[in-house]
């Protein structure tokens, strides 16, 4: 399973760079989200972990809430 957002923060603040997603993995995973119940399209996030999508799906090890992706 992915790391948190704020799992992912903390390693940030640390100083320690997460490995990013090459940009047809971000792409993929953001039109899986699009379609989605849960995608807020104002301001591209997800109502169930706060996420804004586009910047969420390009962190590696970031996870979906609902294992979509």
């Amino acid at each position: 399973m992915g790391l948190t957002l704020k799992d992912i923060a903390v390693k940030i603040l640390s100083g320690e760079l997460p490995p990013l997603a090459d940009g047809e993995l971000a792409d993929e995973r953001v039109k899986i989200c699009k379609p989605c119940a849960h995608y807020r399209p104002m301001l591209h996030q997800c109502d169930l972990c706060g996420c804004f999508l586009e910047l969420k799906a390009k962190l590696l090890q970031a996870t979906c809430p609902i294992n979509r992706w």
